[in-house]
């Protein structure tokens, strides 16, 4: 089958690379398999291969050739077959089965009125005759697999078969973005059925039809291969026949070419000029591999410039090979005579040394804490922890299996609520302050640990980015993704930036937003993505639906609260009474009263919720209002009770931050008992399928 982008050409140019770089390991990820032509090359030099790709028609070829290891008996349907007395014992099974698909008789159904000139739609993509054929094809192996004839394997090893001859006798010029208007020689050749080349193989293999940005977070390999888009020609809408078939879903279709009308869930961010160097970045931030080499060319639409700065920061021994040769084109039915400078990148990952870790080695740890044993493993499980160990040095031991963090046992201990220091050094101190239900805080606005905080004050309650770097630290990986759906002027961005890892904020306010991007080129931090927009429509924003996020860190409106008139220190000070909202849009929820802003915070949680990873934590901000006669004041109680309506979302506990620039006021003296409202809470939540 031609297909754009296919490397078989190239294959051992990959392998070329691959030796003199010196690579090492058995497992190799193919995670924009195409035609499966490269995952299927280093399967037989022994790998253990894993591939990927978003179109089904490419996911049936990789479990014909990649997953399958065997060449299949068709045990029920031989059966079938003697009783009707048309299998022939000089054949295979599997020859007798395709012999018996290739003497089907054709019907009228799905492919003969879309697909071709006598159809309904008269579109020329197949003969009336050989569309038939398709036609009966599918009904047979649909009759199998329903009968219980053929198993799910079977089936598609059927359709891979079916798909593969399709190509040979279609009317198009190399892709199927549109037919020929005049016939092409060999549409009337009759649709044959080949048995497919099968791998054998004693290894054990994986095949996945995912987004390769989603997939890429769970998956860990040696070597990681990507051959993504290159231009902006989507894939699904120039292999769209293809997939319909593979399919057979029998689908609506459109147009005058019969585009599916679900074709943007399959629509690629790599063929996006506005979307593809930011897809790039994530996947390769987010990749667990020893290696990386990544197949581009000379007509790619990433600047050259962007994949070595995100290669770079990956890894290290960056290196860039290139070599020329001459490129299927779609609209030629020969090799185009221009060349094409065909690129492969690499990056080498450094990861941790490992080696078994003694029980004894745990014990001998510097800082001790009375109920610090608890977290590691008994005398029964020493073999199971050698073989998860990591020694970080001084910081400790780290545990492969943690998939919250990067956090150390040592440096995990100190900031769980159930253990006391034992030997109080200063360095135990600080880290013991994380454990408390309350932080104490007292970070500096002024100089360089400000952050700007002159800038940021024009919001009425900006969060201190140490803070929010805290709890980015524990709640997330290095390279994880954070969302803010009420990002303000951008306290969560900027801890996200001091932490190495990658924020979406959103906010109704293009003022708060201009600050937070002064800040970050006044502070020099990278400034991270942001949207002028409202959450309510969160599902309409592309940078947030095209990712699954590792944390939720946000701090909403105090329901009303700022659109109160100000009492206390404000009235003191600057004689000034009038209330501070958060903004005068009046669809900021910090303008409705308390019960529509409860109902529209769900809303908006539940709404952000959907792209939370499982087991992904939320946390939010909020403080309580002054009690009084119509209402007791607290607020955080009354979020709680409301963010647990939204199912899958448990309530897991709360920190206290007692932020001590804020100065105490005498308020009620002398007649009464007036409190303080110097703390917030952070509210904790995780969402449990």
């Amino acid at each position: 089958m031609r297909f754009i982008g296919s490397k078989e050409n190239l294959i051992f140019f990959i392998e070329r690379v691959i030796q003199e770089t010196g690579v090492e390991g058995r497992i190799f990820f193919d995670i924009f398999s195409g035609t499966t032509k490269v995952a299927q090359y280093f399967k037989k030099k022994g790998y253990h291969i894993i591939s990927n790709d978003n179109l089904y028609f490419s996911y049936i070829m990789q479990k014909t050739y990649i997953e399958n290891n065997t060449i299949p008996r068709f045990l029920y349907l031989t059966q079938w077959l003697k009783q009707k007395k048309t299998y022939e014992n000089r054949k295979t099974e599997i020859e007798n089965v395709i012999t018996f698909l290739n003497n089907i008789k054709g019907i009228k159904d799905y492919v003969f009125e879309n697909y071709s000139p006598s159809g309904k739609y008269q579109r020329m993509y197949f003969s009336d005759e050989n569309a038939q054929k398709i036609d009966g094809v599918l009904q047979t192996i649909s009759w199998w697999k329903e009968y219980g004839l053929i198993s799910e394997m079977e089936e598609i090893i059927l359709k891979t078969s079916l798909a593969e001859a399709i190509f040979f006798v279609s009317n198009i010029s190399g892709t199927y973005g549109a037919y020929l208007k005049s016939w092409d020689k060999r549409a009337f050749k009759s649709l044959t059925l080949k048995v497919p080349q099968f791998i054998l193989s004693t290894n054990r293999h994986y095949c996945f039809q995912k987004d390769a940005n989603k997939l890429i977070r769970n998956v860990e390999t040696d070597i990681l291969y990507l051959d993504p888009p290159y231009n902006t020609r989507q894939y699904i809408s120039n292999y769209h026949v293809l997939e319909t078939i593979a399919r057979n879903d029998k689908i609506e279709l459109k147009g005058k070419t019969g585009l599916r009308k679900d074709d943007y869930l399959y629509k690629s961010k790599f063929s996006r000029k506005s979307l593809c160097v930011e897809a790039l970045e994530d996947l390769i931030m987010n990749a667990k591999a020893n290696y990386i080499l990544m197949s581009y060319n000379s007509e790619g639409i990433i600047p050259e410039v962007e994949i070595e700065k995100i290669f770079r920061k990956k890894g290290r021994n960056y290196i860039k090979f290139e070599e020329n040769y001459r490129r299927f084109k779609s609209n030629s039915k020969i090799a185009s005579n221009r060349g094409v400078i065909e690129y492969i990148y690499f990056i080498e990952i450094p990861t941790p040394r490992y080696y078994t870790v003694s029980y004894e080695k745990l014990k001998e740890q510097v800082y001790k804490v009375s109920e610090q044993m608890a977290l590691f493993h008994t005398d029964k499980k020493r073999e199971k922890l050698g073989r998860y160990g990591v020694d970080y040095g001084e910081r400790g031991l780290y545990d492969k299996r943690n998939k919250l963090n990067n956090l150390t046992g040592k440096e995990w201990v100190y900031r769980t609520n159930s253990i006391e220091p034992v030997q109080s050094t200063e360095q135990d101190m600080e880290l013991y302050k994380f454990i408390m239900e309350v932080w104490e805080t007292k970070y500096s606005t002024r100089g360089k640990e400000g952050f700007s905080h002159k800038l940021r004050s024009k919001h009425p309650s900006p969060k201190p980015p140490q803070l929010m770097k805290k709890l980015i630290e524990f709640f997330t990986k290095e390279n994880g993704w954070i969302l803010d759906p009420f990002m303000g002027v951008g306290g969560t961005l900027l801890g996200a930036s001091l932490t190495d890892r990658n924020a979406v904020g959103i906010d109704l306010s293009k003022e708060y937003i201009d600050i937070y991007k002064q800040v970050c080129q006044k502070e020099g931090l990278r400034e991270q993505i942001t949207i002028v927009g409202n959450s309510k429509k969160i599902d309409d924003i592309p940078q947030v639906t095209q990712r699954t996020f590792d944390l939720i860190l946000t701090d909403p409106p105090y329901g009303n609260m700022m659109i109160k008139r100000k009492t206390g220190e404000a009235v003191k000070k600057k004689k000034n009474t009038a209330p501070t909202p958060f903004t005068n849009n009046s669809e900021d929820i910090g303008n409705k009263p308390l019960s529509i802003f409860l109902e529209e915070l769900k809303e908006i949680i539940w709404k952000s919720f959907k792209y939370l990873r499982n087991k992904g934590y939320l946390l939010v901000f909020t403080k309580d209002f002054q009690p009084n006669d119509k209402y007791f004041g607290m607020l955080h109680s009354d979020i709680v009770n409301k963010l647990i309506e939204i199912d899958q979302l448990k309530f897991k506990g709360y920190k206290i931050w007692y932020d001590k620039t804020v100065n105490l006021y005498p308020y009620g003296y002398p007649f009464a008992y007036i409190s303080n409202q110097l703390h917030q809470f952070i509210l904790v939540f995780r969402k449990e399928n």
